[in-house]
């Protein structure tokens, strides 16, 4: 039996064999950004990831007026918001190596923003979809350039096969 796999994963595959020290300090980075983009689109209430955010229906608004006075929709307590935009509790950002294969990863541990994703076992009916973690092409190329920056600047003999590879995934050939 045979199987074939397509050039771009296997150059994408080289390009991501990265050491802790490595990995420690591109997720670093891409965390930072994360949390500057997810600042941004609790600031715009969802506008600045290309999907504002739906209102809030009449009811919950008044309740919500009178209980949590000036608070913004995706900000009841700000647990949720703090755990995006800040380390500390609830933040999750680690990269994650396993054999060839590394994973970048940031978000949250929190509930609440699955409440609103319409795709989510945990999606209430009676919320319209707010997703908190809308990322657009434009901050998915940040954290593509943060991590070949990274690369550019590193001269070890491993990293300059890793920046090889990479390139080569970028321009989309083998």
């Amino acid at each position: 039996m045979t199987s074939t796999v397509n050039p771009r994963l296997k150059s994408l595959d080289e390009a991501m064999r990265l050491q802790v020290p490595e990995l420690k300090t591109m997720t670093g980075q891409v965390d930072y950004r994360f949390r500057e983009n997810e600042k941004a689109l609790f600031r715009s209430q969802g506008a600045s990831g290309g999907n504002p955010w739906p209102p809030l229906s009449e009811k919950y608004r008044k309740w919500k007026k009178k209980a949590f006075p000036g608070r913004k929709i995706m900000a009841l307590t700000g647990k949720t918001r703090k755990s995006l935009t800040t380390k500390g509790a609830g933040h999750i950002a680690r990269g994650i190596g396993s054999g060839s294969r590394v994973r970048i990863v940031v978000g949250t541990s929190h509930r609440t923003p699955a409440y609103h994703i319409d795709d989510s076992p945990l999606k209430n009916p009676n919320v319209p979809e707010r997703d908190t973690l809308q990322t657009t092409e434009t901050q998915y190329k940040q954290y593509r350039n943060i991590i070949h920056e990274y690369l550019q600047d590193v001269k070890w003999p491993r990293v300059e096969r890793t920046l090889a590879a990479w390139n080569r995934h970028r321009r989309g050939v083998a």
